[in-house]
């Protein structure tokens, strides 16, 4: 996932 995407995916699901 993209740094953008990455920090709201990261804050609900780790994925990355």
């Amino acid at each position: 996932n993209f740094p953008l995407d990455l920090a709201s995916t990261e804050a609900r699901s780790t994925n990355g």
